[in-house]
């Protein structure tokens, strides 16, 4: 379950043409070569994440950071870029709460910045965006 919601996060923001990265990533990547780049991670969530509603029927709390990374040489060009894919991801995944049928319902709940360096000539900007996904499962 949590694998195909992964994927499917993957493939709704691969399909979004606004949505412009040099690579996309299925949880982290090890080594970048291409940027920007977008990875797609599970990660906790903030409490207990299964609802046992009954014997029978549970709700899955399931939450994933969606990471944006770009670096340039131009002043302002990464953070910028960062804002816009986080935007445009936050509008991707807002616009379609249930994943094409596969969640219960879904939402982002924190849109975060990774504090910005500059390495070798390079500003680099990153931001996060978290998705809590809710997935009923049933025996």
């Amino acid at each position: 379950m949590r694998k195909e919601i992964q994927h499917k996060i993957v493939s709704l923001l691969a399909a979004e043409s606004t949505f412009v990265v040099k690579a996309l990533f299925f949880g982290l990547p090890i080594k970048v070569l291409d940027y920007p780049y977008c990875a797609v991670v599970w990660t906790s969530s903030p409490g207990p994440n299964i609802d046992q509603t009954t014997k029978l029927r549970a709700i899955h709390r399931i939450d994933y950071v969606i990471q944006v990374v770009h670096r340039s040489r131009k002043e302002d060009e990464a953070e910028e870029k960062v804002e816009d894919l986080i935007e445009i991801a936050h509008g991707v995944l807002f616009g379609n709460p249930t994943l094409d049928g596969l969640v219960y319902d879904s939402y982002p709940v924190e849109v975060q910045p990774i504090e910005p360096t500059v390495q070798d000539d390079y500003a680099i900007a990153g931001a996060i965006l978290k998705v809590a996904c809710f997935a009923e499962v049933t025996k």
